[in-house]
């Protein structure tokens, strides 16, 4: 149901300072959104440096982060089978879509073929899901590359000698599980795996601009 307000339906108050008259074409205007949102301003960029570039992962990088990988879809699998036993799998190769696809579909579970190249599964059973676990340890997607050391050095200077003082001085201050940050030595451990959080509820509109000015992502103000 579309309902419309017009001068006619508006509180007493309102309707005694129209006596002249009143018609179903005199529209009730709402305060535009700009004319009430809160603005924001950034502060000057304290000077981090380049963003370091991306090292070019080694052969044992790529072998830990598939091990990390698998333990992790393991442990989402055990989180819905409990008395799940784990299968001993041997890997193959990497980013084989039609091998993958050949393994699930031999394990009697159907597959979608994705725009991307990728394939789309569901299991519904404890066998089916150790089953697609076995397949995608065999044939994983590469593993991609996470920050270095050096870039996650320089995102824990960002973000607390940029994004913690520019939303402050915006007027937002820090929840208090985020008033004591990591160590840089805990920030790297967790792979960067830590934000600041802030008191900043905001409707979409006004958080894009405080974004905008004070962002997560520091790309959006600076070239990588």
């Amino acid at each position: 149901m579309t309902m419309k307000y017009s001068a006619c339906l508006v509180p007493l108050a309102v309707a005694v300072l129209a006596l002249a008259g009143c018609s179903a074409s005199d529209q009730y205007q709402m305060p535009s959104v700009d004319e009430t949102a809160p603005s924001f301003s950034s502060i000057p960029m304290p000077d981090l440096g380049p963003w370091p570039p991306q090292n070019e992962p080694t052969a044992a990088d790529v072998e830990s982060q598939r091990i990390a990988d698998q333990e992790i879809a393991w442990s989402i699998l055990l989180a819905d089978y409990p008395a799940a036993e784990r299968p001993e799998v041997q890997f193959v190769s990497f980013d084989s879509p039609a091998d993958l696809e050949r393994c699930l579909n031999d394990a009697d579970i159907l597959t979608t073929a994705q725009p991307d190249g990728g394939i789309a599964y569901a299991t519904d059973t404890q066998g089916a899901a150790v089953a697609a676990y076995e397949c995608s340890s065999k044939y994983p997607a590469r593993p991609t590359p996470g920050m270095s050391v050096e870039q996650l050095t320089w995102m824990y200077s960002y973000n607390l000698e940029y994004l913690i003082p520019c939303r402050v001085a915006n007027g937002f201050n820090l929840l208090e599980e985020s008033k004591v940050p990591p160590t840089l030595e805990e920030f790297v451990a967790m792979r960067g795996q830590w934000a600041p959080l802030f008191d900043n509820y905001l409707a979409p509109p006004d958080m894009d601009r405080l974004e905008a000015v004070c962002p997560y992502d520091p790309f959006v103000i600076i070239e990588p």
